[in-house]
């Protein structure tokens, strides 16, 4: 969020930022607490209305965001859905498991499945090395539609099945 970012750049100033961690998560994103100077930064965004409180994590902070959300300050001032919900959900915090071959097909007019979804979820796949390949139709929503690139999107399926499942006995 621009917002966000210019919030932390007005309480930065000049100062330098001090970063201190206290843990780190099961998908590997540190936790801590960021200074400039001795400003705690954390509890300022998060008492300014430009970054939600991880109760769980540091206790003080929800009556901060009580007090941003009365305030309709920062995100607070829309409709907000907390990140932690789509955090919890999001299948790139199981990357570690994947092993499956992928065939990752995207039409980039598709506002179903953004293209940056897709794109990190075939990066997800490079980074664990799974045997991937990535389609994109630029032309295409969330169906393929057009003659000449249906075409290419079954036969790239067709090739992929082939690849990874082999022959195939005929079904009885």
């Amino acid at each position: 969020h621009l917002q966000a970012m210019d919030a932390m750049r007005e309480l930065v100033g000049r100062n330098d930022v001090v970063c201190v961690k206290e843990s780190v998560e099961e998908n590997g994103r540190m936790v801590g607490t960021c200074y400039a100077g001795d400003m705690n930064l954390n509890s300022r965004m998060v008492r300014t209305g430009w970054a939600v409180a991880r109760p769980e994590e540091q206790p003080d902070f929800a009556s901060m965001e009580s007090l941003a959300r009365n305030e309709r300050a920062g995100i607070w001032a829309l409709k907000f859905v907390d990140p932690k919900v789509w955090r919890e959900q999001n299948p790139i915090r199981y990357m570690a498991q994947f092993k499956t071959p992928t065939l990752v097909t995207i039409g980039e007019q598709d506002f179903r499945v953004p293209l940056n979804n897709s794109l990190e979820y075939w990066s997800a796949l490079q980074r664990q090395q799974v045997p991937s390949r990535l389609v994109v139709f630029p032309d295409e929503n969330h169906w393929v539609l057009k003659g000449e690139n249906s075409k290419l999107f079954y036969q790239e399926i067709h090739d992929w099945l082939a690849r990874w499942l082999g022959p195939q006995a005929p079904a009885k």
